[in-house]
């Protein structure tokens, strides 16, 4: 199976390693910007780098999967290319994630869900999504779309998760609490209460930052 990825952030080589665990094939590398110094030489030997700009066009390319929009900004991209007939986005799901069968044919359209990721029963995940190594998401969940759940992250059972929210690396929601839209998690928190209003909220309990 082919794949155009759009983007190099710094997560990309998680992405490529769940793709080539499937015997998958990174056709192209699709960039709208230059690529991070510390990526750029290894990917350049590996992988054919475009610009978006010349993907559009050859009118892309509709024989490949795509993957790449786990990021809120690149959603007006998402569309454009809806307009040229773009629309497969399968899910990235590494063979070493753990996801329950309850689970599975409640998971949308172009997410990647990483190494070592545990994905409890009856969690429903949107589109977009970047679900990172090693996170947990518990029972009875739902997860919206374009949030990144970054490593080692934990959602307990009975959550509801917005749109476009970052769930940041060690951090901890307990059960039945409710995460509205662009909301930044901190490292290491701890989120007793909902959280309704878009900010940054660090600390054990969480709290937005600076108060």
């Amino acid at each position: 199976m082919d794949w155009t990825i759009f983007g190099a952030g710094s997560f990309i080589w998680d992405i490529i390693d769940a793709i080539e665990e499937h015997s998958g094939k990174v056709k192209y590398i699709v960039l709208n910007r230059d690529i991070p110094a510390d990526l750029s030489q290894e990917l350049a030997k590996r992988f054919p780098i475009i610009s978006l700009k010349d993907y559009k066009q050859h009118n892309g390319d509709k024989d490949n999967n795509f993957l790449g929009f786990v990021n809120a900004n690149k959603e007006p991209l998402l569309e454009e290319l809806e307009k040229i007939g773009i629309l497969r986005f399968p899910n990235v799901i590494h063979p070493k994630s753990i996801i329950s069968n309850s689970s599975l044919p409640h998971i949308g359209k172009g997410n990647f869900i990483g190494a070592g990721s545990v994905i409890a029963p009856y969690v429903k995940v949107g589109n977009f999504n970047f679900i990172n190594r090693a996170s947990s998401i518990g029972h009875n969940t739902t997860i919206g779309n374009f949030n990144h759940i970054a490593p080692g992250a934990t959602i307990c059972g009975i959550c509801k998760i917005g749109n476009k929210n970052h769930i940041g690396t060690g951090s901890t929601i307990i059960d039945r609490i409710t995460i509205g839209d662009n909301i930044t998690i901190g490292a290491g928190a701890v989120v007793v209460k909902n959280i309704s209003s878009p900010g940054t909220y660090i600390g054990v309990p969480a709290k937005v930052k600076g108060v």
